[in-house]
């Protein structure tokens, strides 16, 4: 009986995550989603922290739409709206994101001029 109790425990503890050796808990309680929630920029000069906000805007941009039921119908409904008045939705998007970069690069140019 006492056997069947420590192989039970055991297998508890093997199954359990192993943090590795340079890592506490108290370094990352969310092991091994360890990241940082926010980015300290104060050490950046303006020039870097402006590429650091637009790549973060972009990363951010890029993510997958969430799974949202009734998004595919939602969006060709609104697909069917936008060739009704004669516009692309593909056109629409890429020209936003055209916008985006035209953004990106004023604010990078501002900053250069600091």
């Amino acid at each position: 009986m006492l056997s069947v109790v420590l192989l039970s425990l055991i297998a508890a503890a093997a199954g359990r995550p192993q943090l590795p050796a340079d890592v506490s808990e108290a370094q990352c309680p969310n092991f091994p989603f360890c990241a940082p929630t926010a980015q300290d920029l104060s050490v950046f000069t303006p020039a870097q922290q402006a590429v650091i906000r637009q790549h973060n805007a972009i990363a951010l941009a890029n993510q997958p739409p969430p799974q949202v039921p009734g998004l595919a119908e939602h969006q060709a409904a609104e697909a069917q709206v936008l060739a009704a008045q004669g516009l692309s939705p593909g056109q629409l998007s890429h020209s936003q994101a055209e916008a985006r970069v035209l953004q990106y690069e004023a604010e990078l140019t501002a900053a250069g001029a600091i």
